[in-house]
Formats: C-alpha cells, sequence, structure tokens
C-alpha cells in the first residue's frame, strides 16, 4: 500500500493593500479623524500598516449617506433642477413689482429742405436771407416707469411657477430618500459579502482541519485513502469559493464608489454593523405621504394654474405709466424743454390669430396628463407598500429559521466531529455536516440583510422616515 503523504498546509488569507486616490476633494468636516485611524484600519484590514501615499475613506452609514447627498450626479441634477424652478419664479414676480426703464435718442437731421431757407434779415434796411439750417442735432431722452395693475394671466403665471418650485422640492426630498435607500443597500451589502467570504473562510479552515484529521486517521490505519481524497477535494472547492467571495466583495464597493460620487480608487472602510433586524409589528406599519406624490400634487396645482392663464390671456391688461422727457440740442436726460406723463393704459387683444385657443389646448392636455399621472402614482404606491409589507414579513420569519438552522448546524459539526475522532463516523458525515454549517452561516448573514433592507424599502414605499429621521 503506498502512503499518501500530507501536501495541503492550513488555510492562508493574503491581506490585500488597496491603493487608492481621490479624484475630488471632499467637504471638510464630513469625515471622521481619517488621518489619526488610518494607520490601526490598515494594520487591522490588511495585516501591514499604510504605505506612504495610501489613502483609505472612513464611513459610517450616516457619513455615506451626507457624502451621496453632496456628490450623487442623479440628486445634483434634481436640485438643478430646483434652481431652474426658483429662477422661473423670480422671474414670474414682474406681474406685481413696477418695472423702471430710460431711453436715450441721438437725433440728427440733414436734408434740401434746409438748405437755403429765407430768413427777414433785421438789419436797415430790413431784407430777406437765405441761410442753411441743417445738420440739426438733439438728444430725446426719457424715464419711465411702469406699474402692472391688473394682469390676470401674470398673476396666474406667479402661482403656476409657485407650485412648480413647490413640486421640485418634493421631488429632491423624494431623490434624497431613494438615495439614502440606495446608500443602506450599499452600505450593508458590503458588510454582507464581507461576512459571506469570513464565512467561507472558515469553511475553509474547518475543510483543512477535516484534512489533517483525514491524514492523521490514514497515517494510523484508522481510515482510508479515499477519507484523504475527499477532504483534499472539499478543501479545494472551498478555496474556490474564497477567491469568488473575494471577488463579490471588490464589486460591492465597487457599486458602493459610485452611488457616494467617489473615484474609483477609493478604499472605503466601513465601521457600521448590520443592526439586528427590526420585526415587522403591526406598530411598524404606518403610512405616510410620500414626497413623489406630493410632487405629482403640485404638478397637477401647476396645470390647473396654467389652464387658468391660459383663459386669462382673453382678459385685458391695465398699467399704470409715470414719465418724465427731456428735449435738448446738446444735452441728455436734461435741458430747457422737459416734460412729464402720468397715465393709465389698457390694452386688450380679443382674437390674436389662433395662439390664445392653442395655449389654452395645450393647458388642458397637460392637466388631464398630469391627473393620470398622480392616479397610476398612488395606484403603484398602494402595490409598492403591501408588496414591500409582504416581504418583510417573509425576510423575517427566514431570518429567524436561519438563525435556529445555524444552532443545529453547530451542534452536528461538533457531533461529527466526535464521532470521527471514535472511528465511529466517517468522512462523508464530517464534510456533510461542515458544509452545511457554512452553508447555514451565509444563509443567516443574507437573511439579516434581506430583513433589514426590506424594513428600509417598505418604509420607503409607505412614504415613513427612516430611522435617523425618526
Amino acid at each position: 500500500m503506498h502512503r499518501i503523504t500530507r501536501s495541503f498546509p492550513g488555510a492562508y488569507i493574503p491581506g490585500r493593500a488597496w491603493r487608492t486616490r481621490l479624484l475630488r476633494p471632499l467637504p471638510a468636516g464630513r469625515l471622521r479623524a481619517l488621518l489619526t485611524v488610518l494607520p490601526l484600519l490598515c494594520l487591522a484590514l490588511t495585516g501591514h500598516p499604510p504605505q506612504a501615499g495610501e489613502t483609505s475613506l472612513t464611513l459610517t452609514l450616516a457619513e455615506a449617506k451626507e457624502l451621496a447627498r453632496l456628490q450623487n450626479p442623479g440628486l445634483a441634477v434634481l436640485k438643478a433642477e430646483r434652481e431652474r424652478a426658483s429662477g422661473t419664479e423670480l422671474r414670474a414676480r414682474r406681474a406685481f413689482l413696477p418695472s423702471l426703464s430710460a431711453r436715450l435718442d441721438y437725433l440728427r437731421a440733414d436734408s434740401a429742405l434746409l438748405d437755403a431757407v429765407p430768413v427777414p434779415d433785421l438789419a436797415f434796411p430790413p431784407s430777406i436771407a437765405y441761410r442753411d439750417l441743417g445738420p440739426v442735432d438733439a438728444y430725446a431722452s426719457s424715464v419711465q416707469l411702469t406699474q402692472p395693475l391688473v394682469n390676470l394671466d401674470a398673476w396666474h403665471g406667479h402661482t403656476q411657477a409657485r407650485h412648480q418650485v413647490a413640486a421640485r422640492r418634493f421631488a429632491v426630498s423624494r431623490g434624497v430618500r431613494e438615495l439614502g435607500a440606495g446608500v443602506v443597500r450599499a452600505y450593508y451589502g458590503v458588510q454582507t459579502v464581507s461576512e459571506r467570504r469570513a464565512a467561507v473562510a472558515a469553511a475553509l479552515a474547518a475543510a483543512n482541519a477535516a484534512l489533517e484529521l483525514a491524514q492523521a486517521a490514514y497515517d494510523e490505519g484508522l481510515a482510508a485513502s479515499v477519507d484523504v481524497y475527499r477532504a483534499r477535494a472539499e478543501a479545494a472547492g472551498r478555496r474556490a469559493q474564497l477567491a469568488r467571495a473575494r471577488g463579490e466583495v471588490t464589486a460591492a464597493k465597487a457599486r458602493l464608489r459610485e452611488i457616494l460620487g467617489v473615484s474609483a480608487g477609493a478604499n472605503l472602510v466601513l465601521i457600521d454593523a448590520i443592526p439586528p433586524p427590526e420585526e415587522p409589528s403591526p406598530r411598524a406599519f404606518g403610512r405616510g405621504t410620500r414626497d413623489d406624490i406630493r410632487a405629482l400634487e403640485r404638478r397637477l396645482d401647476a396645470a390647473e394654474s396654467g389652464v387658468r392663464r391660459a383663459g386669462a390671456r382673453f382678459a385685458p391688461r391695465l398699467n399704470l405709466v409715470a414719465r418724465q422727457q427731456w428735449l435738448d440740442d446738446d444735452e441728455a436726460f436734461g435741458g430747457d424743454f422737459d416734460g412729464w406723463l402720468v397715465a393709465v393704459t389698457l390694452s386688450w387683444s380679443p382674437f390674436a390669430g389662433m395662439d390664445q385657443l392653442g395655449q389654452r389646448a395645450e393647458a388642458s392636455a397637460t392637466r388631464r396628463k398630469a391627473r393620470e399621472e398622480l392616479r397610476s402614482l398612488r395606484d403603484q404606491a398602494a402595490r409598492e407598500r403591501d408588496i414591500a409589507r409582504a416581504r418583510w414579513q417573509a425576510a423575517f420569519r427566514a431570518w429567524e429559521e436561519s438563525s435556529a438552522a445555524l444552532k443545529e448546524a453547530r451542534r452536528a459539526v461538533e457531533l461529527a466531529e466526535g464521532r470521527y475522532r471514535e472511528g465511529v463516523g466517517n468522512m462523508s458525515e464530517l464534510l456533510g455536516a461542515q458544509a452545511a454549517l457554512a452553508k447555514a452561516r451565509i444563509e443567516r448573514t443574507d437573511a439579516r440583510y434581506r430583513t433589514v433592507l426590506a424594513a428600509e424599502i417598505y418604509r420607503l414605499a409607505a412614504g415613513l422616515p427612516n430611522e435617523e429621521e425618526k
């Protein structure tokens, strides 16, 4: 009988150094004592002190949300649209505020009619003389103040602009809320795959220990060579699984960097662990008002104002005008020839082609569209709330069952190891128990993540505040 010598050392998981750089600076005060904790974190995570030029980004969940609110490009777009709506509302205030304008015209007239003009000559004896009177230069200047008195379409336009600003504000608020849920998903996603990698590493260590046990039993003639071969195959499979788990950690961190808006090379150090799942009790199943529904309600109000504005285009406009004007040959805004004017002007265009009727038709169609979108969103919100509630309940139940399964799997491994050491068990039984334990650990980790995420998604779907806003 040939001897099978030991050829697989114990499990070794090398550390990994992350060489990163930030492409854009972060706001001061948003991150916690980065430079002081960096050496300890690098030593704990990679097994060696930080090298020169290495940079890590240490984040709690709250800091990650704040960083995403500052740098996420999608949220920046929503904020820009809100600012544009505010500018439109500011322009619409011209319906109430006066306007002040100044005008200066330089006049120069030269014509053949001004040449050889007969004029009396008062010398003695009197006679008629012919003189050229051109060219003639003059300055015509004026300052005018116009105060709107009645301008119905402009009034409704200002109201429409205010509703649009409110809609954009609710849209930004909803965007912040959805972004926060996305950060929770990505942040705890990294923690979950990291724990999954740790569970696989523990399974690899157990497989190596089983290999040592099988080799020792084979050396003493207490086990067959097939036990050694099976233990080696199990260890090799765990090493492959560990490599895949490392890739999942890298991908999860990349997704978190994307949602945070940081550079692709930033090394993220996450210090908040996944909290215990919250039980979906009746008290937790509240119902709020979603900001996206509020935004659509304000859009509908704006559309209503748009219809009224289009109808007001048929009404007359009344303005108060006050003007001071001057005419002088060598001085602007001054001179001996001046005058002033105060007037009330009435303008009315009962028919301007088909422009007024077309605007009214467009406004009515916009209002119908907003109504249908609001109705559809309310139905969608109700469906999302019911689905999120069912998934939260199912996820919490799965987490409870996975916790119980993990306890049983640990007990089974202890029994299987004892039986194999005593010679009454076999390698298949031991490896099966270890595989069940690794699976139970991974399932419990995933179940906890799904439950925490399901609670966050329910609060988002129901329009409830998250844990930080309570």
